[in-house]
């Protein structure tokens, strides 16, 4: 299963990426002939999409290729397949139903990524590095100092009582 999931983050990546690349690299009139449906949007909308289509292909394989934040993955493939709901509603209201295929395609193979990401970092807060305020080997003293919650000053409540 890990194979398959793994082969599926790679072709969400790719044709993510290179469909974001077109979208972002050229004009919408040089994108009317592959892409009929830029007409019904401008040219910032297109853009928009192109460039959340390369977050989200980074955000399926970047985040457990270096092991940081893993859980961002499941994110990323949850918003390619939020991308796609809105792609398969603009082909067919466009009556373009041949091109929504590949919507559906791509939006089972993000839930398909998204649902295992979840299922496999169900514990994904508690594998984050720890945060320390201070390197390893020093003395971490000024952790202990560090007043408890009943010791701080409530935001609500004024520190001095002046009239």
């Amino acid at each position: 299963m890990n194979g398959l999931s793994r082969a599926a983050r790679l072709l969400l990546a790719g044709v993510f990426s290179g469909a974001g690349g077109v979208k972002l690299g050229f004009p919408k009139d040089r994108l009317r002939a592959s892409m009929p449906w830029v007409e019904g949007f401008s040219q910032g909308t297109v853009r928009l999409i192109g460039a959340l289509e390369i977050l989200g292909a980074t955000g399926v394989v970047g985040p457990r290729a270096t092991g940081v934040l893993p859980w961002l993955t499941a994110l990323a493939s949850a918003g390619l397949a939020m991308i796609m709901i809105g792609g398969f509603a603009t082909h067919v209201r466009r009556g373009e139903f041949l091109r929504s295929t590949s919507d559906v395609v791509l939006f089972v193979l993000a839930v398909f990524v998204a649902r295992g990401r979840m299922r496999g970092d169900r514990s994904a807060v508690s594998s984050w590095p720890a945060v320390r305020a201070c390197p390893p080997s020093a003395s971490c003293s000024a952790l202990s100092e560090t007043p408890s919650m009943s010791q701080r000053p409530s935001p609500f409540r004024p520190i001095h009582d002046d009239p």
